[in-house]
């Protein structure tokens, strides 16, 4: 009896759906189609126009970073001077992949290094990760500002001894 009531309700709820959402037509089908083409190539043109500015935004931020007289940069494997390093937004500190150079270039452009800190705790040959402080020439710079540690705390005296 109860399974005949559920089979009964299902019939009931199937043909409901059924009479609300009517099957489309192919010319519905079709117009649907297009309109979603349309929603596709309007995100397309969207993304390729943020892209764009972005483009033109980085490449800006590129162009001051060329004007500086102090820079610093990252390499990912520091060997020799022909290793790939990369510019560092001040701003962000973001590693800038599409600004790539090697120490070489700079040294025809009258930059001095003046600063290599080392960023991991491998010493492997692959992971010599650096941050490299760079700068021009017979140039008086306002290097960033660092933040002096906390001296550390001094030792605790030992503990009194007993006496025998």
């Amino acid at each position: 009896m109860i399974n005949l009531l559920l089979i009964i309700a299902a019939v009931y709820l199937y043909r409901r759906y059924k009479k609300a959402n009517p099957p489309l037509t192919p010319e519905q089908k079709e117009e649907l189609r297009k309109e979603q083409e349309a929603q596709r190539e309007k995100e397309s043109q969207e993304r390729k126009k943020r892209e764009a500015e972005l483009k033109k935004a980085r490449q800006a931020m590129l162009d001051s970073i060329e004007q500086s007289n102090y820079r610093v940069y990252f390499s990912h494997s520091l060997v020799n001077e022909e290793s790939e390093i990369h510019p560092i937004d001040g701003s962000t500190n973001d590693v800038i992949i599409e600004g790539k150079t090697n120490l070489k270039e700079l040294y025809a452009q009258g930059f001095r290094l003046t600063k290599a800190e080392k960023t991991g705790a491998s010493a492997q040959l692959d992971a010599f990760n650096f941050l490299l402080h760079l700068e021009r020439d017979g140039q008086k710079v306002a290097k960033p500002k660092t933040v002096k540690k906390a001296p550390p705390p001094p030792p605790l005296p030992p503990p009194p001894m007993k006496k025998s």
